[in-house]
């Protein structure tokens, strides 16, 4: 979304594809007016269903798609869009360029090979953190694929405790209570049993602390499971599907994300950027914790629990905490860094020189 927007703002003709019209409601809402959006179906249809249709659709409208200078996918479904073009027009199609938001996680060998045949059939593979592990996957001869460009977001206000307070009350937390929370899909990549060790672990040292763990997913209901089997609903909000992630956040008094070595996802830098303290999870297993860590993390869930609850015993050193955090993002992490990033990989993919044309798609 906020690529799509940064681009359209620059004059580049923009247009966005979902499966159905209401595939992501936040989508569609944060897009500005100047992008164009198009959907394979013109009603909600089943996670399967997109798939058979998928074909079909990228036929019937191959004539506009060989008009784009660039295809840009990512998530799942972007994969399979990337694929059948690839396979259809090959190298006399647009460019197409795909971004891999689980570069680091812990992948099953056989979804980490896949991966590396994905990335030999795209102009450009973009990862958000690097990957000594993929990339040795994806092979030598495929390494000028692959780029590494970090996550960027637009820049909300700053949390006040005033506003806090009443987010707290809409969640059905008490004021007084303090609330860790985190926001992710529900998928096994993620891990999100770590996330309830932590939630449990940090439960019994802080007792009245609540918990929110916002996002949709196939995992849910195993999630919601495996926190009754735990004993921890009574204290664990799950709210699935977020249509305002940045209020949850605001809410929190302190938000837990998960990082890729030195680098945390989009949803860490919302919250951090919202001057949420954060602390993660950390996906590597050899990775350690430093002085110099702009975001602190462990591979351990225990760890981060302890961590937390220092936090939480220390108000002065959370606000502190957060307010340098929030300038972090300011300075290194803003949607305009990230998008000439982008900008700049099409105009290489397009042999155009340093400016991409302002009638590039």
């Amino acid at each position: 979304m906020t690529l799509a927007n940064d681009a359209a703002r620059k004059n580049h003709d923009v247009t966005v594809i979902t499966a159905a019209p209401g595939d992501d409601c936040a989508l569609a809402r944060e897009l500005t007016p100047h992008v164009r959006q198009m959907s394979i179906s013109e009603s909600r249809i089943g996670r399967l269903s997109k798939y058979v249709r998928l074909m079909p659709f990228l036929l019937r409208r191959r004539a506009f798609l060989q008009s784009m200078d660039i295809v840009h996918v990512h998530l799942l479904f972007g994969t399979a869009v990337g694929t059948v073009l690839w396979t259809i027009d090959g190298a006399s199609g647009p460019k197409i360029v795909e971004t891999f938001h689980a570069a680091g996680m812990p992948l099953a060998a056989w979804k980490r090979r896949m991966t590396a045949i994905n990335a030999r059939c795209r102009d450009a593979f973009v990862l958000m953190a690097d990957d000594p592990l993929l990339v040795d996957t994806i092979g030598t001869e495929h390494r000028s694929r692959l780029h590494i460009i970090p996550n960027g977001i637009d820049i909300p206000d700053s949390a006040n405790e005033g506003e806090r307070a009443t987010l707290k009350q809409q969640l059905g937390v008490p004021v007084s209570s303090p609330l860790i929370g985190t926001v992710g899909r529900m998928v096994a990549e993620r891990e999100p049993e770590k996330m309830l060790r932590l939630f449990d672990c940090l439960r019994r040292q802080v007792p009245d602390a609540h918990f929110v763990m916002g996002g949709d997913g196939p995992l849910l209901d195993s999630v919601r499971a495996k926190a009754r089997d735990m004993g921890l609903l009574s204290r664990l909000h799950l709210p699935g599907a977020v249509s305002k992630p940045l209020e949850l956040m605001k809410a929190c008094d302190l938000y837990i994300s998960i990082n890729v070595g030195p680098l945390t996802g989009i949803a860490g830098l919302e919250a951090a950027a919202t001057s949420t303290p954060v602390i993660a999870i950390q996906a590597r297993p050899d990775e350690r914790p430093g002085p110099d860590d702009w975001i602190w993390s462990d591979f351990d869930p225990e760890q981060v629990a302890g961590r937390a609850r220092q936090l939480l015993d220390r108000p002065d050193e959370r606000f502190s905490l957060g307010q340098a955090q929030r300038q972090q993002v300011i300075d290194r992490y803003s949607a305009e860094a990230m998008s000439e990033a982008y900008l700049k990989l099409y105009s290489e993919l397009l042999a155009e020189g340093p400016d991409i044309p302002s009638n590039a798609r």
